[in-house]
């Protein structure tokens, strides 16, 4: 599975409770697939499936007030994340979701009951049922995404209607 999306970060100092969701959906138990700002520079990126175990990635991938282009991917065998269709991040992985009753949410997370809603900007989030190839990340932000070719994209929020 993938999921991207474009980010303007603007929170310079999030902390416990005020870390800032992208997108994505978790339960913190057996469903998460997301990307949320840690620190000021830094993104949690993370997969937990039905084993319970939680692969993350913790990666500096961020600058205050700038747009970047930021992409998950899993094949079931590597979690990795991409900054501008770039590589920055790898762990190995083998997990499965199978819960298909999460919200998937854009500018917020929930753990434990509490909200870590986004200060900034996000634009452009898509959510696919497969991975990604690194060629795709590569053309995806300098020419957005081809819905009329995309194979497996489950959920795409341009966020420019209205």
């Amino acid at each position: 599975m993938s999921l991207t999306m474009w980010v303007n970060p603007a929170n310079a100092a999030p902390t416990y409770p005020n870390y800032d969701g992208f997108a994505g959906f978790r339960n913190n138990t057996d469903a998460d697939f997301y990307i949320l700002q840690l620190t000021s520079t830094s993104v949690e990126a993370r997969l937990r499936g039905s084993n319970g175990t939680a692969y993350d990635l913790v990666t500096p991938v961020l600058t205050i007030n700038q747009w970047v282009h930021l992409a998950l991917t899993y094949d079931a065998s590597m979690l990795r994340l991409y900054k501008n269709g770039i590589l920055v991040d790898s762990v190995a992985a083998s997990d499965v979701i199978t819960s298909t009753t999460e919200d998937f949410l854009i500018g917020d997370l929930l753990f434990q009951g509490t909200n870590f809603y986004l200060t900034g900007k996000v634009d452009e989030v898509s959510l696919w049922n497969r991975k990604l190839s690194a060629e795709e990340l590569a053309c995806m932000p300098s020419n957005g995404i081809d819905t009329a070719n995309a194979t497996g994209l489950q959920l795409y929020y341009r966020c420019n209607q209205g």
